[in-house]
């Protein structure tokens, strides 16, 4: 074929394709479509595809960073201070460390890991601190303080296996048996003081700080401190991270993290105290379901879980073959959208407050928050107790066999509907 005929049977077929797609194109539109439209879907489609990758190359670097870890997010020794790492056992603040009972967070751990920690004492325990956390030690308004600071990227509960639903229940547990104050709230993320857990067999108070705060739930990001310092050193260390940047790494980030919000001193501790009440109750709610699940158990798809969890570590099936439905990313995104709401209720109310220098006639300045239906309701129903919004639907979770007990479930031909009622 000579150049000049290949040349033709190009411009045919490119003629035929460009024709199929203005008439692909003009089938779509709605109206008129001429040359002016066409070019327009041509943009509009190459903006699309460049979104697209974008996306996708947002979506990448944010899995490369929560592959990473907390490292990279510790703050800096103060001056005078020093930092170690846990692989430095011997040195005399690690060691100091080590008896504020620095623990993993539970399901971060495997089967090796545990097992290595169980046979070879400090120094495995260590290595598997080191992952996560550094030691800080230097002198402070309390003499020579030392303080253990960790930062955990807490993965997405396992929930279509009995050891995952197990684990995430027994997390569920041991959080409901912490006795917790209010500490202060940093960049919209919320911290409480533990001063003590009820599953101590001693039940006596902390001989050092515990702090924790969260970002997001069941993905989310775990900050924890325990230390023998003073405020003012827990204040600096806590003041100093980039929550943003922290907020960032999560698939659903919190849209109150990093936003810039301010809470005066006087109602900080409050603030935190609502949140990890928000926590709690968003962990009752997964337990529930949790329950409901093992209830309705499907032991064909069990078998195939179990079987796959060499491959799969969550199973390649739903637990209960379709009985009980859980949306685990809609439990994450109410979770962080109740957070949010509380913060910009303040935003609202001071926008709406009257001017001092004239009086304010209006309704009142903060209208209710409405959810949007769903199972994540029922977070919005816990602030009533705390001063929030509210919503006006009951959560409904579907199910087809079983259910929540009492007068909370009623039958719609085949299917059950129940409501969660908060504790």
């Amino acid at each position: 074929m000579s150049i000049a005929n290949t040349v033709g049977f190009v411009a045919v077929c490119g003629a035929v394709a460009i024709g199929v797609d203005v008439f692909t194109q003009s089938k779509k539109a709605e109206g008129a479509f001429g040359a002016s439209a066409y070019l327009h879907t041509l943009n509009d489609r190459y903006a699309a595809l460049l979104d697209d990758r974008y996306a996708a190359k947002a979506e990448s670097d944010r899995q490369d960073r929560w592959a990473a870890g907390g490292q990279g997010f510790m703050p800096t020794a103060p001056e005078a201070w020093t930092s170690y790492s846990f692989a430095q056992y011997e040195e005399a603040p690690v060691i100091k460390a080590l008896s504020f009972k620095p623990t993993p967070v539970a399901n971060t751990l495997s089967t090796a890991d545990v097992y290595t920690a169980e046979r070879s004492g400090n120094a495995a325990k260590a290595r598997i601190l080191d992952r996560t956390g550094r030691v800080y030690s230097g002198a402070g308004p309390n003499g020579i303080e030392t303080l253990w600071f960790d930062i955990t990227f807490k993965p997405k509960a396992q929930r279509n296996t009995m050891a995952g639903l197990a684990m995430g229940n027994m997390m569920a547990f041991s959080k409901g048996m912490e006795q917790t104050e209010g500490y202060a709230v940093f960049d919209g993320v919320g911290f409480v003081e533990v001063s003590r857990s009820m599953l101590d067999p001693t039940d006596e108070p902390l001989e050092y700080r515990n702090l924790v705060g969260r970002i997001g739930f069941d993905e989310e990001v775990v900050i924890r401190l325990r230390t023998d310092a003073s405020d003012e050193t827990i204040r600096r260390f806590l003041g100093s991270l980039d929550y943003a940047a922290l907020n960032a790494v999560l698939a659903h980030p919190v849209a109150a993290v990093g936003a810039g919000y301010v809470v005066g001193s006087d109602k900080q501790i409050v603030r935190a105290e609502q949140m990890d009440d928000l926590y709690r109750k968003a962990s009752n709610m997964q337990t529930k379901i949790s329950m409901e699940k093992i209830e309705n158990m499907d032991m064909g798809a069990l078998m195939v879980n179990t079987f796959a969890s060499g491959f799969n570590t969550d199973g390649v099936v739903d637990i209960t073959g379709g009985a009980v439905f859980e949306n685990q990313d809609l439990l994450q995104i109410g979770y962080g959208n109740a957070v949010s709401s509380l913060f910009e209720l303040d935003r609202r109310r001071a926008e709406g407050a009257p001017s001092a220098k004239e009086p304010d006639t209006r309704q009142a300045a903060v209208e209710p928050v409405k959810d949007k239906p769903g199972m994540l309701s029922g977070l919005m129903d816990s602030l009533q107790s705390t001063g929030g919004t509210q919503v006006e639907k009951p959560v409904e979770v579907r199910v087809n066999k079983g259910g929540f007990s009492g007068s909370n479930c009623v039958m719609q031909g085949a299917v059950k509907r129940c409501k969660i009622v908060q504790n």
